[in-house]
């Protein structure tokens, strides 16, 4: 296979892969006959090196440049000017000024890296990637051959550097997100176009294991009780199809074994457009009474600046009493609860009971971080 050809592949290869990548690298340097090099990204700010990927640099290079040379490098606004995909050498350089240099004199002359051929691979509105390779003394400086045969490489160095840095940043996006769901206090579906669940919260995971009140059949999650499933399916269906109506019911009730309260369950449509989530279509949260992970009166009452009957009154519902069960676990009667209940909606701009369950859904994610 040509030589060009098999470390382009070598590029693409490393792009999911941390140890492929610097494989690559190490091929492009053979490829360049060069003693070494480093893909190191530095901030326009501060001048300061972020992120560094090198393959046969000395550690201690690599600790002076980032500490003290990186930002008096005569290089540095040479490399900075470069647009992606534009490369130079050590001789766009004053050589008399570069040789004079403090960093001439205390990195690439002490540690043999005088010679260099450089190419811009990324840049944001924070930072510059470049990826730099370094020639000794004996190696002599890159010829115009290795110019013209780094520029044939170049293009597929900012592709896979690209691609290497966008996937990142949604690797760590995806991270984020699932340690955001896994800590919220309820279950987390997540339904395609169909109605297929495609990925589960570990809260969902167990409410499912349980077979208790749900299950997943089909890759679709159906109510065991079939009054209930049908007011699930309709509620899933006006998610997915955007027909959400004062008839769609926004909140259904799972009913589970004896002397267990229902689930809460509420489903609600994305607005996602183009490639941002093809996959995804709706989000399931199931809200069990049951959890451990409830709010305390003081903090619903000081969150939603409730009196202290009020927040009662409220913690109550969440479990999943109805109005009259409330009153009786409060020892209130059922018209004490209407008007603080009445006296609830007006604080937190409630209109109905369904309101007020997505409003405490929605700040369950703080509650349990408190």
């Amino acid at each position: 296979m040509d030589p060009l050809l098999s470390l382009i592949g070598d590029l693409y290869d490393g792009v999911l892969d941390d140890q492929a990548w610097l494989k690559a690298l190490d091929h492009s340097r053979q490829f360049l006959d060069a003693k070494c090099v480093a893909h190191v990204a530095v901030g326009h700010s501060d001048k300061v090196c972020s992120a560094a990927e090198t393959v046969l640099v000395d550690p201690a290079l690599l600790e002076l440049y980032a500490c003290h040379y990186g930002a008096i490098d005569p290089s540095g606004p040479i490399m900075m000017k470069l647009g992606v995909g534009d490369t130079c050498t050590e001789q766009a350089l004053d050589q008399r000024d570069f040789r004079r240099s403090e960093t001439y004199a205390g990195l690439y002359q002490p540690f043999d890296i005088p010679h260099m051929l450089s190419s811009c691979v990324t840049r944001t509105p924070s930072a510059t990637t470049n990826i730099t390779f370094h020639r000794s003394h004996r190696q002599g400086e890159f010829t115009p051959e290795d110019q013209r045969r780094f520029a044939l490489l170049v293009p597929h160095l900012v592709r896979a550097s690209n691609l290497r840095r966008l996937l990142g940043t949604l690797q760590l996006q995806h991270s984020a997100f699932r340690q955001t769901i896994e800590r919220l206090p309820f279950a987390v579906l997540l339904l395609d176009r169909q109605g297929r669940v495609v990925d589960v919260s570990a809260a969902g995971e167990a409410l499912l294991a349980a077979h208790d009140g749900l299950a997943l059949r089909a890759e679709r999650l159906c109510a065991l009780r079939a009054v209930d499933d049908v007011a699930m399916q309709t509620m899933i269906a006006a998610a997915l199809g955007r027909r959400l109506t004062s008839l769609s019911p926004e909140l259904v009730a799972v009913h589970r074994s004896k002397n267990r309260l229902p689930l809460m369950v509420t489903v609600m449509p994305l607005m996602t457009q183009g490639f941002a989530a093809p996959n995804i279509d709706s989000v399931m949260l199931i809200f069990d009474p049951a959890s451990r992970k409830r709010p305390t009166v003081e903090l619903v009452r000081r969150t939603l600046s409730l009196t202290l009957a009020e927040a009662r009154l409220v913690c109550a519902l969440i479990t999943g009493l109805n109005l009259r069960e409330a009153a009786d676990e409060l020892h209130v009667s059922v018209n004490t609860c209407k008007t603080q209940l009445k006296s609830v909606y007006g604080k937190t701009g409630c209109r109905s009971h369904t309101d007020l369950v997505r409003v405490l859904m929605s700040l369950s994610a703080a509650w349990a971080a408190s």
